[in-house]
């Protein structure tokens, strides 16, 4: 997926590499490496993006702790 590599890097050099918004863009990515099979990169992703969000907004936020911060398709991820 070179093109969205390269679309993060992008994202990564605007925001910086702990900007909450980074989050989302990585939480999209990670869904798109699930839905492909390539579920080792999917976690990866999904793993810094939450971690983004708790450090950034703290773990109690709304972003991080609410029911659409992380959907049944990633508790795989938080179960290990």
């Amino acid at each position: 997926m070179p093109f969205t590599s390269a679309s993060l890097a992008i994202r990564e050099r605007a925001l910086g590499l702990e900007h909450p918004d980074l989050a989302w863009s990585l939480n999209g990515l990670a869904e798109l490496s699930r839905t492909r099979g390539a579920l080792e990169k999917a976690e990866s992703l999904f793993v810094r993006a939450l971690a983004i969000r708790e450090n950034a907004l703290g773990v109690e936020h709304p972003d991080v702790a609410g029911s659409g911060a992380i959907p049944d398709k990633w508790m795989f991820v938080l179960a290990k």
